[in-house]
């Protein structure tokens, strides 16, 4: 069935219906970048990246699962045990199962000196997350996740603020207000967005050939 407009993240029902409206025009939008710079970019008049609201999936149509191999597989094969995976997963550690540490170095005196007193949960991009216990009963409070979808929260700022403040508020628990969102400039460093992330998987199915990417809207 044709879908009429591109859902939020998750589908998390955050925004109001003229805010849904307008996030679905993004989403669309990037879309039809993504197309037109592999035609005019790479020379492919008809690539294998489709706008669903211009292209609906055919009814009854093949559908193949996407092989993953991050969490859990790669701790399924070190540990048979459950409980002992959900251990590891959660240890704070200085090297990955591999034994690799964090590639970030320090500089001193002008040299870069590669740093091993960083610690990390040994968790794969895109599955990680924070439990949070009761200090005296030790029962789970809460599980936070990591959200690699920094336009969303930008069109939120853009388009409401109260919203914003109010999500804010709710996801950390603290009572922040808004010059902490707004009056602090904070450097970060570009992750995979999800334009790019629409613009990647149309590359990578042209350029294999066999390997079908999916984009979650």
């Amino acid at each position: 069935m044709p879908i009429q407009k591109f859902s939020p993240p998750a589908y998390i029902q955050d925004l109001n219906e003229t805010l849904k409206d307008a996030w679905s025009n993004i989403i669309d939008n990037w879309y039809k970048q993504a197309i037109r710079y592999l035609r005019e970019s790479h020379g492919i008049p008809n690539p294998y990246l489709f706008n669903l609201l211009e292209h609906p999936e055919a009814e009854n149509g093949p559908v193949r699962e996407i092989p993953w191999n991050g969490y859990p597989r790669k701790y399924k094969l070190v540990f048979p045990n459950q409980d002992e995976r959900w251990r590891m997963t959660e240890s704070v550690v200085n090297r990955d199962l591999n034994g690799r540490s964090t590639p970030y170095r320090y500089l001193v005196n002008g040299n870069y000196i590669k740093a091993t007193d960083i610690f990390f949960r040994d968790q794969d991009e895109y599955c990680e997350w924070k439990s949070f216990y009761d200090p005296v009963s030790n029962h789970l409070k809460k599980i936070v996740f990591t959200c690699e979808n920094p336009e969303y929260w930008t069109f939120i700022a853009e388009n409401d603020r109260q919203l914003l403040l109010a999500k804010y508020r709710e996801i950390t628990g603290e009572n922040v207000v808004m010059d902490d969102l707004f009056s602090i400039r904070i450097f970060t460093i570009q992750t995979m967005t999800d334009s790019m992330k629409i613009k990647t998987a149309g590359i990578i199915r042209i350029i294999n050939g066999i390997v079908r990417m999916a984009y979650f809207i």
